[in-house]
């Protein structure tokens, strides 16, 4: 199972390269989604884009594309409002 998670890491992050490479002049860099569906933000991240991405009380969404990293951000706060319901 290791070299499988290692495995897709590589890929993931070799389709980020890809997609870096492939970008036109004017499109905003290090942002995007690689192999077409793991959203990645290689920017520096503000503290309320952390925000945005851990706690958005606006969205039931409880995993976010909206990620510092890669991958996808658990919205805790969908994720509060969900087990509330299952009590």
């Amino acid at each position: 199972m290791g070299n499988l998670v290692k495995l897709f890491t590589v890929m993931v992050v070799t389709g980020i390269i890809i997609e870096e490479i492939k970008k036109e002049d004017g499109v905003e860099r290090w942002t995007g989604k690689s192999l077409g569906f793991v959203p990645y933000d290689l920017r520096p991240p503000a503290l309320s884009k952390i925000k945005e991405s851990y706690w958005d009380t606006s969205s039931n969404e409880v995993f976010s594309g909206k990620v510092s990293g890669i991958g996808w951000a658990i919205n805790f706060a969908a994720l509060r409002k969900l087990l509330s319901y299952l009590k």
